[in-house]
């Protein structure tokens, strides 16, 4: 949604909307139970801009828990837009669980063409793999792998996907 005459909105999707929308996208693939996310309404308004197409949002989500409580958590990130490429996470906080840093992009870009399968293999700036899957027709499919920065397996994000949805648990997870 563009408001014309605010100077908020650029013409290639940036702006503090952009940043609300994809901020959003980054948190949910976060949580625990993202189908129930409910995030702040007009939260567009927790969106500084910072320059250079940077935008810094604090804001807060509320969302189900592991045990199906749902309890509001606060975040705070920042996102890049890179123009027709999408969108770059530089880092996010949410309750107090940190991923990257000021320092290092994080990319993800909204997948656009929907008919096709591709592989993607994505890196830290140490070297070390971060992520390891497959999309297919633009979601999340097959099995996807995730690193820390150190190296292991990040099994809460790693498993079997089909159309975006973690459905089950990575083979290599031992408390499976």
């Amino acid at each position: 949604m563009a408001i014309a005459g605010c100077g908020y909105e650029s013409p290639d999707g940036g702006g503090v909307h952009g940043a609300w929308a994809y901020m959003q996208l980054f948190v949910e693939k976060r949580l625990k139970s993202p189908g129930s996310a409910e995030f702040r309404f007009g939260g567009y308004r927790d969106v500084q801009p910072l320059g250079d197409g940077r935008y810094k949002v604090v804001s807060y989500v509320d969302a189900q828990n592991g045990f199906g409580v749902s309890l509001r958590t606060p975040f705070e990130g920042v996102i890049k837009h890179v123009g027709v490429e999408g969108w770059e996470l530089e880092y996010l906080d949410i309750g107090g669980e940190r991923w990257g840093s000021p320092e290092r992009s994080l990319p993800w870009r909204p997948r656009r063409d929907k008919e096709t399968t591709e592989h993607e293999v994505e890196w830290y700036e140490n070297g070390q793999k971060y992520s390891e899957g497959s999309y297919k027709n633009g979601d999340l499919e097959g099995l996807w792998t995730n690193w820390n920065a150190e190296g292991s397996i990040d099994f809460e994000y790693s498993g079997i996907y089909k159309a975006d949805k973690k459905i089950a648990p990575h083979p290599d997870d031992p408390n499976q």
